[in-house]
């Protein structure tokens, strides 16, 4: 299966959990500072830079998005652009100006599915759903953070220091594990 259709199911599967969150949810603590609100607004910034970086328009800078009154709508919208932006796979051998600076458009896509599958899990915790994101989609983001943080973590940074969890458990867990939060 490609990274355009891991992608894909990723992004999916995030809409469901962001379809699941109540209106009354979305001031709820989800990740660090950040309540469910900016959550999705980011997720939803983040896909509308990598459709825009494959269309060939900039990105924006702010890494929070203008939701409005309506999150749901606004994160399954960025999602669809994303997908409609990303369709051929010979996008996946371009180099593309992101916030971190080029990368290839594979690594570019599995930063995407990463980002949404952890944010997702955020999502999920904070709104008391399960993160159900499928055994493949999983391993992609589990396999791309541990390639992109085999080197360390900068103090300061995105990540936390990864949290102990039991090899058997789920990976979705693991993932979350590893990029520093508690399952």
């Amino acid at each position: 299966m490609t990274v355009i259709e891991l992608l894909g199911r990723a992004l999916d599967q995030t809409d469901t959990i962001v379809d699941g969150i109540k209106p009354d949810q979305m001031d709820m603590p989800a990740c660090g500072e950040w309540d469910v609100r900016t959550v999705i607004a980011h997720l939803v910034r983040g896909n509308q830079n990598t459709a825009a970086v494959a269309e060939g328009r900039p990105r924006q800078p702010n890494p929070i998005a203008d939701v409005g009154d309506d999150p749901r709508s606004a994160y399954r919208a960025s999602a669809d652009e994303v997908k409609r932006a990303w369709r051929d796979p010979a996008q996946l051998e371009g180099l593309y100006e992101t916030a971190l600076g080029k990368m290839p458009g594979q690594a570019l896509l599995s930063l995407r599915l990463s980002d949404n599958v952890t944010h997702g899990w955020d999502l999920a915790r904070a709104t008391g759903q399960a993160p159900e994101y499928d055994a493949e989609v999983v391993a992609a983001a589990l396999a791309f953070a541990e390639a992109q943080l085999a080197g360390g973590r900068a103090p300061g940074g995105p990540f936390a220091p990864p949290v102990p969890v039991s090899a058997d458990a789920p990976a979705i867990d693991r993932l979350a594990a590893f990029l520093g939060r508690t399952p």
